[in-house]
């Protein structure tokens, strides 16, 4: 497990997934997601990973960091934890941009760290779901 504390957010790094905690009052845009993609990367190689998005802070997305993820990222997954109970329109223009069976969202983060975990897009150790 490896921690990233960077000026617009948190991310800890797992054996097959991210966890990641941006800031309040972030603008994700195309260069901040860059830097993201690239420490992964650095991370994970080209290894198939999910990404669980904490939402604890306001913040916002540029809908081209969607479409860029989609098309470059080795992100496999992405799980949304929010407690907030956002607005449901928040989260059908993020699912535009992802097949359903790509992202969920969640109350609580061992929710999604289960089902990230046990997506078969990626191998897992089954031993570490006991």
């Amino acid at each position: 497990m490896k921690l990233l504390e960077l000026e617009f957010g948190t991310f800890l790094l797992d054996d097959n997934y991210v966890i990641g905690e941006i800031n309040e009052g972030v603008h994700v845009d195309l260069q901040i997601n860059a830097i993201i993609d690239n420490l992964i990367r650095e991370h994970y190689g080209n290894q198939p990973i999910g990404y669980i998005s904490r939402r604890i802070n306001d913040y916002s997305v540029d809908p081209l960091v969607h479409q860029s993820n989609l098309e470059n990222s080795i992100i496999q997954t992405f799980a949304v934890v929010d407690g907030k109970k956002e607005d449901p329109a928040v989260y059908e223009s993020e699912t535009r941009f992802l097949d359903s069976d790509q992202v969920r969202f969640f109350s609580k983060t061992r929710q999604a760290i289960a089902w990230t975990r046990t997506t078969s897009r990626f191998p897992i150790d089954v031993a570490q779901l006991n």
